[in-house]
């Protein structure tokens, strides 16, 4: 598997758990555990980030230099990706 694919299939996996985060965010909600959804909501948030970069990485849009490090702080994936997120839209 070259470098493209991995990251193409990266971002899918990102994006499911996107999803399922944020699917389970509102079943908390329902049941008025508001701190748990907003929990889950923040970690939707943090993988559509990472859906993002990995996508843009994909398809050859950032260089490599701009993916996160493995232990890089929220502070710098924040900064990668505080142009991208907004312009996201996920449909469940």
């Amino acid at each position: 598997m070259n470098d493209k694919d991995f990251f193409e299939e990266t971002s899918d996996e990102c994006l499911k758990n996107a999803k399922q985060y944020i699917k389970d965010g509102k079943i908390l909600y329902s049941f008025r555990s508001y701190g748990h959804a907003l929990a889950m909501a923040i970690l939707g948030n943090v993988e559509i980030g990472k859906t993002a970069i990995y996508n843009l990485y994909a398809k050859n849009l950032i260089p490599k230099k701009v993916l996160p490090q493995p232990y890089a702080t929220h502070f710098e994936k924040k900064e990668i990706t505080q142009f991208i997120i907004p312009t996201i839209e996920v449909t469940i």
